[in-house]
């Protein structure tokens, strides 16, 4: 049976999404399509780029803090500016060069249109205003406020979609200023729904956390705090059209970077799916 499925952002939560394709392959499915946001996007590209759900598990477990890369000198230079009263020119505490290496090992460098799936990862170019969809072939239906783009890294558009305001740098991909595709839509549903895929209805899976006010206030808790609370009020503001909505139940201590969390995650994930895997089973 055909379905194609969409993955939300959310941060180390974004694991639980391996633990859905865990129970899928499980259960004899796997989606015709994928779009993805942020930690979503890391899952969707990667499965779309031939892993499987096991390799996946495999590539989670072996994630650590290292992957954190803090622009030092950038910080420092930003404290002298703000100091001085000149204008702070940091955009962002972690570079993201790590992380985009990363992902660049893992896909080879290969090209987005390259990928075994139809992929869509969604990013938001604050120099144009617009969402950016990062797709390997041209969508079928024109969005508002958004272009497609085809000719572009498989690492790139990921690394793109991951990087949270003021956490992460933005990535800068020809003359855009690249950030989180959360920002806009942290559940790329429109993605799949503008490839006009025939006889494939779109299963959402949200790992983004319900809003709880932070436990500290450090810029990585009210960034992500601030991102989660916005991807609530877009989330009840849309109609997106998927036809089965998963939201795994995750622990509360999940967040942007909690790597111990990924293990719990992924089996939320699985244990979710697995319960609904008949009736994504029938909806083809």
């Amino acid at each position: 049976m055909a379905f194609s499925l969409a993955l939300s952002g959310g941060g180390c939560r974004g694991a639980a999404h391996i633990g859905v394709l865990m129970a899928l392959e499980e259960a004899g499915l796997r989606p015709a399509a994928l779009s993805g946001a942020s930690a979503g996007a890391i899952v969707a590209g990667l499965f779309a780029y031939g892993y499987a759900a096991k390799d996946l598990e495999q590539i989670a477990a072996s994630l650590t803090p290292r992957l954190v890369d803090p622009d030092l000198f950038g910080i420092l230079r930003a404290v002298g500016q703000l100091a001085g009263g000149r204008r702070v020119t940091l955009s962002g505490l972690l570079r993201g060069e790590r992380l985009h290496r990363w992902l660049t090992t893992l896909t080879g460098g290969m090209p987005i249109n390259s990928v075994v799936l139809p992929l869509s990862v969604a990013a938001v170019d604050l120099a144009a205003g617009e969402t950016v969809a990062f797709c390997d072939r041209p969508l079928k239906r024109r969005l508002a406020n958004t272009r497609c783009e085809t000719d572009i890294p498989l690492a790139d558009a990921i690394a793109a979609s991951c990087c949270v305001p003021a956490v992460f740098a933005p990535r800068r991909i020809g003359g855009g200023l690249l950030v989180d595709g959360g920002v806009t839509d942290n559940l790329p549903v429109d993605l799949l729904l503008a490839r006009d895929l025939p006889h494939c209805p779109v299963v959402a899976i949200d790992v983004s956390s319900e809003y709880a006010p932070p436990e500290g206030e450090c810029l990585f808790d009210i960034a992500s705090h601030s991102l989660s609370m916005m991807s609530r009020r877009l989330r009840d503001c849309t109609v997106r059209g998927e036809q089965l909505l998963c939201r795994p139940r995750l622990p509360r201590e999940a967040g942007l970077f909690s790597f111990d969390q990924i293990g719990p995650c992924i089996e939320a994930g699985y244990r979710a799916a697995r319960e609904l895997t008949g009736v994504i089973g029938a909806l083809g």
